[in-house]
């Protein structure tokens, strides 16, 4: 297992964590999900998506999960069901997901010292409730790690994920199922 995919909401530290895990362990960083690549279209995102769980060695920043939560919120292109499950059956075969998480008050805070041309602070609350429900629904990922990053030491962190890496590589792990 050398892919890491890092989902959450907005201001919830995905960017900083994934530039200190891929200083850690040497992985590239790509963009999964975006306003950007959902121009491509469903079919386009979809494509782009299957062939980053063919490749090894990478931190995925932001995946399908964020395709759900913010597509149907802005009205941007999303992929059907049987896409998501295609996605989703290949993605548990091949990566694991740390979901990145913080209380609803930092992330606002954060994202009124941030600012963002997309998003707004009063949408915050929703956007986590979305996740909660992504994340849990019907592609819920077998390999998930959740941290909450207010206080979090980020080296530690990644240092546990990179770490979890290796023993997933090795067969060492316990298998959720």
């Amino acid at each position: 297992m050398s892919i890491i995919i890092l989902e959450g909401c907005d201001c919830v530290g995905k960017s900083t964590f994934a530039e200190k895990l891929s200083e850690r362990t040497g992985f590239e960083i790509v963009k999964g999900s975006s306003f950007e690549i959902s121009e491509l279209g469903a079919n386009g995102m979809f494509e782009h998506m299957m062939a980053l769980l063919d490749r090894k060695n990478i931190i995925i920043d932001r995946f399908f999960y964020s395709n759900i939560v913010y597509g149907f919120m802005y009205n941007y292109p999303v992929m059907n069901i049987d896409q998501y499950l295609e996605l989703c059956d290949k993605m548990n075969k091949k990566a694991l997901v740390v979901y990145l998480t913080a209380p609803t008050p930092v992330l606002q805070e954060r994202m009124e010292k941030r600012g963002d041309d997309m998003i707004k602070v009063d949408e915050i609350g929703f956007i986590k409730e979305s996740y909660r429900d992504v994340m849990h629904g019907l592609t819920n990922p077998k390999m998930t790690l959740s941290l909450r990053t207010d206080g979090a030491n980020f080296d530690m962190a990644t240092a546990m994920v990179a770490e979890f890496v290796k023993l997933q590589e090795t067969g060492m792990y316990i298998h959720n199922s």
